[in-house]
């Protein structure tokens, strides 16, 4: 069962000067119970049991849920409110010390980023908040200081090993984009050409296995078929825009055999390059077929305008009588 808990551990003249721990506690908080606005000295890391809540520090808002968690920081306006259909549960641990920020910083925590996120399905934050609950009630005869501060010590390095994990993923995902953008780069400028997978990979200086890893992964293509599609969609566009011939235009997107290409572009576009062109002929004539209807329509509204104009003047002719 969650109970709520607030246990002061030491006071500022029992402390150490590297890292020492104030009061930790745990609160099943009601709906929409708030905490601050208000401003403390020191150190604060929350971890969400349960439920969901807002968090502002400086005036922005964070939504945290369950599995994950926040720091308060000194001398940091902050205000965090539970939920109101879903109010939090949540443990904390108030500490201080020289080697707080820097250890904090580390992980990826401060006034800026002040939530974590806890992905792995092993519980041991949770397990870690527990125990440090429970150590603080053991009493002074238990040794529960040098328990605690393991506990805290354990805390602080396993969330810097979520932000090393993060730190890496973001790394990983930045490189495959760079690889991607200098092979979409090479297959834009060579696409003409007679190009294999070995040349581009050779080109963004990556093995062929990662190439294609890193296609499949961002662009959800093999870089094969990439290279179809972009030969495919340069051919129509200069069957648009030139009266090239078939075999023409085949070799102009890196095809020697006009009959190769016709293949991939049927497989590609669903139609023969032939049929495509065809269509865009008839297009082009509907297009011009529409226009020309429209001048006609444009000449008549003109022409009847003219006869109203001439009515006009007869009836101003008829009807006028200058004085003498």
């Amino acid at each position: 069962m969650f109970e709520n808990n607030i246990i002061q551990i030491s006071n500022r003249s029992t402390t150490n000067i590297n890292l020492h721990i104030y009061y930790c506690g745990s609160e099943e908080c009601s709906p929409n119970q708030s905490w601050g606005s208000k401003v403390v000295d020191h150190f604060l890391i929350y971890y969400i049991h349960e439920g969901k809540g807002i968090l502002q520090v400086n005036n922005v808002s964070y939504d945290l849920h369950e599995g994950q968690g926040f720091l308060v920081s000194p001398n940091t306006v902050t205000y965090f409110v539970a939920d109101n259909d879903e109010p939090w549960k949540y443990s904390w641990v108030g500490f201080s010390g020289n080697i707080a920020t820097e250890y904090l910083y580390r992980a990826n925590l401060s006034v800026n980023s002040p939530t974590y996120t806890d992905k792995n399905d092993d519980d041991f934050l949770e397990e870690c908040f527990n125990n440090m609950i429970e150590f603080a009630k053991f009493g002074l005869g238990h040794n529960r200081y040098c328990k605690m501060m393991a506990v805290l010590y354990n805390i602080i390095a396993y969330l810097r090993d979520i932000a090393d994990k993060e730190a890496v993923k973001e790394k990983l995902i930045d490189s495959e984009f760079y690889y991607v953008r200098k092979a979409l780069e090479f297959i834009k400028m060579n696409f003409s050409k007679e190009i294999s997978i070995a040349e581009i990979s050779r080109y963004v200086n990556i093995d062929r296995k990662y190439l294609h890893h890193v296609f499949k992964n961002n662009l959800n293509m093999s870089p094969q078929k990439y290279v179809i599609n972009y030969r495919m969609k340069k051919a129509c566009e200069i069957m648009k825009n030139s009266m090239l011939s078939i075999s023409g235009i085949a070799r102009s997107v890196g095809y020697k055999d006009q009959f190769q290409f016709s293949k991939m572009f049927k497989k590609t576009i669903g139609i023969s390059p032939s049929q495509y062109k065809r269509n865009l002929k008839n297009d082009n004539s509907s297009t011009n077929e529409n226009k020309d209807n429209q001048i006609r329509l444009l000449n008549q509204i003109i022409e009847q305008k003219d006869r109203e104009i001439n009515e006009l003047k007869q009836f101003i002719n008829d009807h006028y009588n200058p004085i003498i």
